[in-house]
């Protein structure tokens, strides 16, 4: 049971963060962002997104 409800919040985070870059690229890009907020869907590793979402935030900073 214990196992289940890890599994079921690693999901809810992987879920929050996909949702947050994909709401990033929307926000930065509009439309031309769905094609990269698809290939977003597909990452599961929580580790990958964590840093994707840094680098988005870095790539902005270091843009300006």
């Amino acid at each position: 049971m214990v196992r289940v409800i890890r599994m079921a919040e690693e999901r809810a985070r992987i879920n929050e963060s996909q949702q947050a870059i994909k709401k990033y690229l929307s926000a930065r890009l509009g439309l031309e962002s769905k094609p990269m907020q698809n290939k977003v869907d597909r990452i599961t590793d929580l580790y990958l997104l964590h840093h994707l979402l840094d680098d988005l935030y870095r790539a902005e900073k270091e843009g300006l």
